[in-house]
């Protein structure tokens, strides 16, 4: 994936998008912007 690409989903299920791997990567901070929006970063190395 780009550098700055950007990862949605608006379905109604989250199956599309592996949303537990992203929350519980260590090398993937989480911010959540509002109730069901979270922003998910990669760390740079």
């Amino acid at each position: 994936m780009k550098d700055g690409a950007l990862l949605c989903n608006i379905g109604h299920l989250d199956s599309e998008i592996d949303v537990e791997c992203l929350l519980n990567n260590p090398e993937i901070d989480v911010e959540t912007i509002k109730p069901q929006v979270d922003r998910c970063n990669w760390r740079l190395n």
